[in-house]
């Protein structure tokens, strides 16, 4: 039926999204790693920009 067409669809997209997901998390996670060797790991922790605080709120909704 068109519901059950939609529901794999959606189903195939939200694991679509989940995958791209883990990406910018992978990529974010290599990002600040580098960035800590260049800035020579001075302040020690990480200040999350609004941007990031958006991806982990949209990461949790997903889970």
């Amino acid at each position: 039926s068109d519901l059950d067409c939609i529901r794999a669809l959606f189903n195939e997209k939200e694991k679509e999204l989940s995958l791209a997901v883990a990406k910018v998390d992978e990529l974010t996670r290599q990002l600040e790693e580098l960035r800590g060797r260049h800035n020579g790991n001075s302040g020690g922790g990480q200040v999350p920009s609004a941007a990031s605080a958006e991806l982990e709120k949209l990461r949790r909704e997903l889970m």
